[in-house]
């Protein structure tokens, strides 16, 4: 049964000192349908008051952080294609948080879900330290080179294609449609955290990801590249 299984695994991780849990719809978007808490029963009562699927998470309460104190995700987007490669685009971005990361005030949502429809209508310090809260990796590539001395590349990056690569490798016999007599593609978007030791966390993957304004046109292209040129190679 999933709720024992939660409640063991409640127990043994309090017994660490971690106790912080998240609840988050299935189908969510824009930071909705979401419960931070150290309870479990308050975990299950919320999930028991919705009428739909939840999934629920370990949270992570040690996240690296930003100037300011402050928490981030990052998104990077990842195209598979009809053959079953997987390209992982170059660039992605950070979501930031506008506020001070506090462990101890969970209902305080700037503080913790780092979305944008929350920061910006929550947040009276929303775009203060990043316009639009969002940071691109050659900017957090200096910031870890200049704060902590890590590489971005090294100490990141391969933790999330590693990831990535695991995530599809393991669903390869269910979603595989090479076999199909049509040819499809699919953009995912995977969301990663950092802990302060600098171990890269799955967070979700998204099957129908939106796009930084920034790198909307260089991710459109690419999917052109990868997915469509194959199959309709563009005129001489």
């Amino acid at each position: 049964d999933e709720r024992e299984e939660f409640l063991t695994a409640h127990k043994w991780l309090k017994a660490s000192g971690e106790e912080i849990w998240i609840a988050k719809s299935s189908a969510g978007a824009k930071g909705e349908d979401i419960c931070l808490s150290s309870s479990p029963k308050e975990i299950l009562d919320f999930i028991d008051e919705q009428n739909q699927a939840f999934v629920v998470q370990k949270y992570i309460e040690n996240p690296l952080l930003l100037e300011g104190g402050r928490k981030f995700d990052i998104r990077c987007w990842v195209l598979l294609s009809h053959k079953y490669s997987i390209h992982v685009f170059n660039q992605g971005v950070l979501r930031t948080s506008s506020e001070v990361y506090d462990v101890t005030s969970l209902g305080k949502l700037t503080s913790h879900l780092t979305n944008h429809c929350i920061q910006e209508a929550n947040s009276d310090d929303f775009g203060k330290y990043e316009k639009g809260n969002e940071m691109f990796f050659d900017e957090f590539s200096r910031y870890l080179e200049d704060k902590f001395e890590k590489d971005f590349e090294k100490t990141i990056l391969q933790q999330m294609h590693a990831i990535v690569k695991e995530c599809l490798l393991s669903v390869e016999e269910e979603i595989n449609t090479e076999a199909l007599s049509y040819h499809s593609f699919q953009l995912f978007g995977f969301d990663f955290m950092v802990d302060a030791t600098f171990k890269v966390w799955l967070l979700e993957i998204n099957g129908a990801p939106a796009s930084a304004q920034a790198l909307l046109s260089s991710i459109a292209q690419g999917i052109v590249n990868k997915a469509i040129d194959p199959i309709f190679p563009p005129p001489d």
